[in-house]
This record gives C-alpha cells, sequence and structure tokens, in this order.
C-alpha cells in the first residue's frame, strides 16, 4: 500500500533526485508548510515526473502557482512537499481535492480548481 513519503524541504528537492525519480516517477504531492512539528498541506498536485514537477516549481519562469512562488522565494526554507506514488495516483489527487476542499474553504487553499480522473475497473481474475 502506498504511503506519503517523508518530509522535504522544497528547495532542497536536488537532494531527493535519487528518491523522486525512482521507478515509478508518476504520482501524487502535496506542498505546504511545517510548523511546531506540524505539516500543513497547502497544495495537491500530480506529475508524471516528480523530480521535474518540484524543480519547476523552483523555477521562477515555469512556476504556475502565484501561492507558491511568492512563498518560495521570499520565505525558502518554510515550504516543504512529500509524495505518494500510488498506482491510481491521477484518481488519488481527485479524490484528496473533492474529500478535503480547496480555495478559502477547503485544506488546499493554494489549489483553485477540482481535477477529474476517469475511474478505471480493473478485473482480476
Amino acid at each position: 500500500m502506498a504511503r506519503w513519503s517523508d518530509l522535504m524541504r522544497l528547495n532542497a528537492y536536488q537532494e531527493f533526485r535519487d528518491y523522486l525519480s525512482r521507478t515509478p516517477t508518476a504520482g501524487c504531492y502535496q506542498i505546504g508548510t511545517f510548523r511546531n512539528g506540524e505539516f500543513s498541506p497547502k497544495y495537491i498536485g500530480r506529475s508524471t515526473d516528480l523530480y521535474r514537477r518540484m524543480s519547476d516549481y523552483n523555477n521562477i519562469a515555469k512556476c504556475h502557482n502565484d501561492e507558491i512562488l511568492n512563498r518560495l522565494f521570499s520565505e525558502r526554507s518554510h515550504l516543504w512537499f512529500r509524495v505518494m506514488k500510488p498506482v491510481n495516483w491521477k484518481a488519488l489527487e481527485a479524490n484528496m481535492l473533492y474529500r478535503m476542499g480547496i480555495g478559502d474553504e477547503g485544506v488546499y487553499v493554494w489549489n483553485r480548481r477540482y481535477e477529474y480522473a476517469a475511474l478505471t475497473i480493473v478485473d482480476i481474475d
């Protein structure tokens, strides 16, 4: 069963290249803050290449989320992330968004839209 990884500093993602690039490279990730021993996820996403995605967040020209961008480059050491590499990573992200909520009303306050993932039924006879 897949589980969330240990926390990693977003600005130190290069230190975790071996883990992030290890097959499978696809998965879900949460970005948030870590204070007083507690992780507070603020954003959830998915990627076919987790290492590249974390690299994109650390590049001003490629980071697509203003909330992350502003915090990363003003308080670099205060953003953390963790990843999960389940088989159905697209569905995990969609389910977490719907379950936990987005924007000001939800856990994922930096997400601005719900993602869709088609359900896949697998016959395992």
